[in-house]
C-alpha cells in the first residue's frame, strides 16, 4: 500500500506530475500572449521538460522564467525566422491556388513535402536551443542534421503534435472539451512527450 499511496507512491508521483504540468502549462501560455515571445516560451517549456525527463527537475516556476529569461534574445530571433519561413509557405499555397495545370500540382506536392520538413524541424530547433548554447545559424543547422539523421524520432515528434490537434478538431463536441485541456495541460504534456524522445538523442552528443 505504501509503494501506491505512500510519500512515494505511485499516486503521489502522478499528481506530482500533473500539478508540474498544469504550472507549466500556464507559465508558457502566459509568456505567450504578446506572440513575439513564443520562440523564448518555447525554448523555456523544452528547457524545464528536458530536465524532467531527465529527473533533474526543480521548481517548475522558477526553472522555466529563469529559462525564458536566458533565452529570451535567440529564442525571439529564431521565433521570427520561423514565422518568416512560415509566411512564404502559406504565400507560396495562395499563389498557386490561383493558377492550375499539372506543373502547378507538380509545385503544390514539392511545397507540401517542403512543409513537412518545416514542421518535422521546428521542434529540433527550439529543443536544441533549450538544451545547448550555439549560436542561432549553429541551431538551426544542427537542428537540420539531427532531424534528418534521427528519422524515428523526427517522425514521432511530429505525430505527437499533429495526432493531439487532429484530434481536437475531429468533431465539434471533442474540439470545446479540448480547448480546455490545452489551456490546462496540453501545450506542457505534447511537449513533455517530444522532449522525453529528444532526451535520447541530446544525451549522446
Amino acid at each position: 500500500m505504501n509503494q501506491l499511496f505512500g510519500n512515494e507512491g505511485l499516486l503521489q508521483t502522478v499528481f506530482g506530475k500533473i500539478w508540474d504540468l498544469l504550472v507549466l502549462n500556464l507559465c508558457f501560455l502566459l509568456s505567450c500572449l504578446p506572440v513575439f515571445t513564443i520562440g523564448a516560451s518555447w525554448t523555456a517549456l523544452f528547457s524545464v521538460n528536458l530536465k524532467a525527463v531527465r529527473k533533474e527537475e526543480g521548481s517548475v516556476f522558477r526553472d522555466y522564467w529563469n529559462a525564458f529569461r536566458e533565452n529570451f534574445p535567440q529564442g525571439t530571433k529564431l521565433w521570427a525566422l520561423t514565422v518568416l519561413i512560415g509566411a512564404v509557405f502559406a504565400a507560396d499555397f495562395w499563389a498557386l491556388g490561383m493558377l492550375d495545370g499539372t506543373a502547378v500540382w507538380v509545385l503544390r506536392a514539392l511545397l507540401g513535402a517542403l512543409l513537412v520538413v518545416y514542421f518535422t524541424v521546428l521542434p529540433w530547433v527550439f529543443g536544441y536551443n533549450a538544451r545547448f548554447a550555439d549560436t542561432g545559424k549553429t541551431v538551426l543547422k544542427n537542428s537540420l542534421l539531427l532531424a534528418g539523421s534521427n528519422m524515428a524520432v523526427s517522425l514521432a515528434m511530429l505525430c505527437c503534435g499533429f495526432l493531439a490537434v487532429f484530434v481536437s478538431i475531429y468533431s465539434l463536441g471533442i474540439f470545446l472539451r479540448a480547448i480546455f485541456l490545452w489551456l490546462v495541460l496540453g501545450f506542457a504534456a505534447v511537449n513533455y512527450l517530444q522532449a522525453f524522445l529528444l532526451r535520447r538523442v541530446f544525451d549522446k552528443l
